[in-house]
């Protein structure tokens, strides 16, 4: 039991350093945000998934501790020991921690299997995405035609013929169904887990589109593109996304840059969101990057205390603040979020504040 303790023990170590997984409280006491996800962003489904991994291989674990603590007491000797005579209970021993490794082995491909069960062989036809930006990516690798179905607030030069659908507040589950989608794009932390759970349930391939940094979304666009058959324009896609997402900007010194989410509260992000990496490329640098979280309610003596720096925001009224800039769909990770850098990088040299 040594070994499986030993290999619980580095999964979690593994799991709660890995980008973008975070235990955090769920909510800070304000409503998630429409376009930048929940107010505490995190992986709710692997998390789940984790949890209900550790949670079986500690049952396998204690249950194998128990039978081998029972044929002690018992001085039962079920099998002979592999290491010849004179070696009593080591049989025993060996065989169920075999057993025991089985059981870990087969619950961990089986439920990594199914976490990437969205992997299909014949090409999606009929898609429905659950956000903007999925929608953004499947326009960007030229699938616009499989769509049947898009998230409301998508971009508005989508075909009448796509429907849109509600993603607020839940989803309307009988329209999904008949809508009979032979994939759907979701956003893991932007839609309900519950309303994922379902989709699951329901036997509806799902890929789960979750940005940590900007160079992941050239990934998706690939993955998306394999999964409706459209290969060689996914990869040609990413790679040109790739190549402008290069800016002069990232060589200079970076500017100190207050984000803002929201004015009242104010909110702004923390270093574990993938706005940081926008800065970045635009030459610029969240002011609160050290502070361990997702997006945040922000102090008044601390806000106080930033007015001098220049300050970015999706909200118009920043245009009042004469180092504010403001910069129009920034919360959608997109290949559109091009614009957004190129804004950023133009708008940057105006900055007094290094």
């Amino acid at each position: 039991w040594i070994p499986a303790f030993a290999g619980m023990t580095a999964k979690m170590v593994r799991m709660i350093h890995q980008p973008g997984t975070h235990y955090e409280p769920k909510s800070n006491g304000f409503p998630p945000h429409p376009a930048f996800g929940h107010s505490l962003p995190k992986k709710e489904g692997k998390t789940s998934l984790f949890l209900h991994d550790m949670g079986f291989q500690a049952l396998t674990l204690a249950y194998s501790i128990s039978i081998l603590l029972f044929l002690k007491i018992k001085k039962c000797n079920l099998f002979p020991s592999p290491f010849g005579r004179g070696a009593r209970g080591e049989g025993n021993t060996v065989i169920l921690f075999l057993c025991c490794c089985l059981c870990y082995g087969l619950h961990d491909s089986t439920t990594h299997a199914a976490a990437n069960a969205s992997i299909q062989s014949p090409p999606a036809q009929r898609v429905i995405t659950l956000a903007p930006h999925a929608t953004d990516l499947v326009q960007a690798i030229g699938g616009q035609h499989r769509l049947i179905a898009a998230a409301t607030h998508a971009t508005d030069d989508l075909p009448s013929h796509i429907m849109r659908i509600n993603t607020y507040g839940g989803l309307d589950r009988e329209l999904i169904l008949q809508l009979a989608p032979d994939l759907v794009i979701a956003w893991t932390s932007g839609n309900r887990p519950s309303d994922l759970a379902w989709l699951a349930a329901q036997d509806i391939p799902i890929y789960h589109s979750e940005p940590y940094v900007l160079a992941d979304l050239a990934d998706q666009m690939r993955a998306i593109g394999e999964l409706t058959g459209l290969t060689a324009t996914a990869a040609q896609a990413a790679d040109d996304y790739l190549r402008k997402l290069q800016t002069h900007c990232m060589s200079l010194s970076p500017t100190e840059t207050y984000l803002q989410i929201w004015s009242r509260p104010a909110m702004s992000v923390g270093g574990h969101h993938w706005l940081n990496d926008v800065l970045r490329y635009a030459g610029l640098r969240n002011t609160y990057a050290a502070v361990q979280r997702g997006i945040f309610s922000v102090e008044t003596e601390s806000l106080f205390s930033k007015r001098q720096i220049l300050r970015v925001s999706s909200n118009q009224e920043v245009q009042t603040n004469p180092r504010g800039i403001w910069v129009p769909n920034m919360g959608r990770p997109s290949p559109s979020i091009l614009n957004v850098i190129q804004t950023l990088c133009a708008a940057r040299p105006y900055s007094t504040h290094q």
